[in-house]
């Protein structure tokens, strides 16, 4: 399934939204291609009011800090602010929006490091009679 979006009811200027590519077309700004790949991770299909472009925010510095910036400077840091996801309030992407509980629940059920499931190499037992 494709990712669609609409950021037709947020507030950015056309000319702010899209840049020119290296081969003359139009592409998304790299910023807000972002917050549309980035609502695949915090599962917000809908950044609607103020409320919801926190959650949008506050989800997505959670998943960086745990895996590092998705978008960044030339130092490192991450170029994912409230006042981006503000800027985007009205964005719709066809991501199902889930609850925080929902949402912190399945982060916190996953087994990062499943050693369990990892082949293991058994050390030889000294069978002795």
């Amino acid at each position: 399934m494709a990712l669609n979006f609409n950021f037709s009811n947020t507030s950015i200027p056309k000319e702010e939204l899209w840049v020119e590519d290296s081969i003359g077309g139009y592409r998304l700004a790299p910023i807000y291609d972002q917050l549309v790949w980035l609502s695949l991770v915090v599962d917000i299909g809908h950044i609607s009011d103020e409320v919801m472009a926190q959650e949008f925010y506050d989800r997505g510095r959670f998943y960086e800090n745990l895996f590092g910036p998705v978008y960044y400077d030339g130092d490192g840091n991450s170029l994912l602010t409230l006042d981006t996801c503000q800027r985007a309030i009205g964005l719709r992407m066809n991501v199902l929006t889930v609850s925080r509980t929902k949402w912190i629940k399945r982060w916190s059920g996953m087994n990062f490091f499943k050693y369990d499931k990892c082949p293991t190499i058994k050390p030889k037992t000294n069978k002795s009679k």
